[in-house]
């Protein structure tokens, strides 16, 4: 593909916005950010799961959906932070299954994502960041988001991991690069970003 459309993939904290940023300047490529400051949802979500997980998903959904189409007018690469995939099958997912979500609400998102992941320009690379359960948590303390302290705890990290893990697993739209990001320091050490971009290029043939 001329015009490359890499989505970064990842828990929290493990570093998915940094790296993006990272790699939209080396590359001068256009960057998709998370919306995360201007989320209607995302501090009531976390202060009560069970009563705004549905709509959070929803709105995800929506808003992903919007980002990713846009990118067809792009004429250049494209990186994104994180993606309507993601979305799907690590967090709604998690969330219908820790009960979180009701059985009648995972179906109708789940019908609305069929319908959405269909029209989508399928990605030419995903990036899959990991990272332990540990240094996750220290990052998300670290980083000092009201909303991030509110519902998360150690366990809640552990089981959107297990479900990153087997989304990876069963994926098959693109190829899948996965950097752990507790063993490369890409921020820090110029030789291990370097290494990145040139891992990156070898997958689309840049």
């Amino acid at each position: 593909m001329n015009r490359p459309i890499v989505v970064v993939a990842g828990n929290l904290g493990v570093g998915k916005t940094t790296l993006v940023e990272m790699l939209g300047q080396r590359l001068q490529w256009h960057i998709v950010h998370e919306a995360v400051s201007d989320n209607p949802y995302l501090r009531d979500y976390y202060a009560n799961m069970a009563a705004w997980a549905f709509h959070l998903q929803l709105y995800f959904l929506g808003h992903r959906a919007a980002q990713h189409l846009g990118v067809s007018t792009v004429e250049r690469g494209v990186i994104m932070d994180r993606s309507v995939y993601e979305d799907a099958n690590v967090f709604a997912k998690a969330l219908y299954e820790m009960g979180k979500i009701s059985e009648r609400d995972h179906d109708t998102y789940m019908r609305l994502y069929g319908i959405v992941e269909r029209v989508l320009p399928k990605p030419s690379l995903l990036v899959y960041l990991t990272a332990p359960v540990n240094v996750l948590m220290e990052r998300i303390s670290a980083r000092g988001l009201a909303f991030d302290r509110q519902g998360i705890d150690e366990n809640y990290i552990a089981s959107i991991a297990s479900y990153y893990r087997r989304w990876i697993d069963e994926y098959r739209d693109c190829p899948v690069y996965t950097i752990d990001t507790a063993q490369c320091n890409y921020v820090a050490d110029v030789e291990s970003f370097n290494a990145i971009v040139a891992g990156i290029n070898q997958y689309i043939g840049g």
